[in-house]
């Protein structure tokens, strides 16, 4: 039996005694796009976003898999926060296409009227060929039924009025624009894991082609994490259900979920619900959201529900391991500030969120540089400090536990 160590979520408030991860470190981050049809000699499998210091050395690396039907540049802001602490960090796109089993979903709205047109005209702004069409019932409700044409929205910024409906209604904003991530049940996550561990392979390849000559990747510490989804993806890959050239040393689960927003799992299913069952060889670290498991509003599920969620994957962690639960924050709360685009807007309307998504980025962006510290190049000091209750965290922490 696993020795656990859980430390009361109070102590997270303790004066810190040092300079804080939660806060930007003392390298200069940039970032840099590297596309599949580049004219570089091994160009990626998949496009990549890459934040690195500017300053020259060697760094680790880390791989970064975004959530479902979401940008890579969405975590532009998470990733640059990691990178100024002396890492490269990775972050690949994954496929937008929407599974062939994805069919028509109505939805009903008691007052709806004015949600049509607004919902037109906010889908007249769009090109033609991306647009969603929408159809109204009778008898002064509606049904809104959302049919994709084309999965792959363009990073298009949609403008909406501050005092419009969309933003002053939230459940009206995911009628409108909620369209991708609720008409696709049971999406497999094959290919995105397949495509993770092809961008680990091409590492070792062709990553020292995608960077600057000063700065020198070090892939004898690799460390591998992912949000939601990418969280699942991440999880499947350290488990070997692709095989990889690569070794990873460390693992993250960001509010990781194996399945849909129906709380079933989807394939391949990685949750066992056997405690400790994760063979994984690495030092792995779950952190969960507080709002995750809850609603936005009553016309949908949560984004994480309780079973395929946070709580599951630490349980099935063998040590090393560690669990934070943020309060008060959800499931996106650690994205970009700014997410443009019908994808970007989804973001703000799909989830319960807290208040602002600084902090809770702040937290994942420090959590992840004290844990790849201390498990790939070995320094466990702003770990056991944040443990300690040493190292003040910008969110209230409901949950502190470790396994030794």
């Amino acid at each position: 039996m696993p020795s656990t160590t859980s430390v009361s979520a109070s102590a997270a408030t303790a004066a810190p005694t040092k300079a804080n991860v939660f806060d930007m470190g003392n390298y200069t981050p940039v970032l840099q796009t590297v596309e599949t049809g580049s004219t570089l000699p091994v160009p990626p499998p998949k496009p990549l976003l890459i934040a690195m210091p500017s300053e020259a050395g060697e760094f680790p690396v880390i791989i970064v898999l975004h959530g479902w039907m979401l940008y890579n540049s969405f975590y532009s802001q998470l990733i640059q926060h990691i990178a100024s602490y002396g890492f490269i960090v990775v972050a690949p796109q994954a496929s937008l296409s929407l599974s062939h089993s994805c069919t028509y979903r109505k939805l009903t709205c008691p007052s709806a009227g004015h949600y049509f047109s607004k919902a037109k005209r906010l889908t007249a702004s769009l090109p033609q060929k991306e647009e969603e069409s929408l159809e109204s019932g009778a008898k002064g409700s509606m049904q809104m039924i959302f049919l994709m044409k084309h999965a792959h929205f363009p990073k298009h910024l949609v403008t909406i009025p501050a005092n419009s409906i969309l933003t002053e209604r939230p459940c009206a904003c995911v009628h409108v624009i909620l369209i991708v991530l609720y008409t696709c049940a049971g999406v497999d996550a094959t290919a995105d894991i397949d495509a993770a561990a092809a961008v680990t392979d091409w590492l070792s390849e062709g990553l020292h082609y995608s960077l600057p000559a000063a700065i020198q990747p070090d892939l004898t510490k690799l460390g591998l994490a992912g949000h939601s989804r990418g969280g699942k993806a991440a999880f499947a890959l350290a488990l070997g259900k692709a095989a990889t050239s690569l070794k990873f040393s460390a693992l993250v689960g960001m509010d990781p979920v194996d399945g849909d927003v129906t709380g079933r799992q989807t394939p391949p299913k990685v949750l066992t619900y056997i405690p400790h069952s994760f063979l994984l060889g690495m030092a792995a670290m779950v952190i969960g959201s507080g709002f995750g498991e809850l609603k936005k509003c009553h016309l949908f599920p949560a984004c994480a529900p309780k079973r395929i969620s946070h709580e599951e994957f630490f349980n099935e962690c063998q040590e090393p391991a560690c669990y934070f639960v943020v309060k008060d924050y959800g499931h996106l709360d650690m994205l970009n500030d700014d997410t443009t685009g019908i994808r970007g807007l989804a973001t703000y309307c799909m989830c319960k969120n807290g208040e602002s998504r600084e902090p809770m980025r702040r937290f994942v962006g420090g959590i992840v540089v004290a844990f790849m510290k201390a498990y790939l190049p070995g320094d466990k000091s702003d770990l056991m400090a944040i443990r300690d209750g040493l190292e003040t965290a910008p969110v209230e922490l409901t949950t502190i536990e470790f396994l030794a």
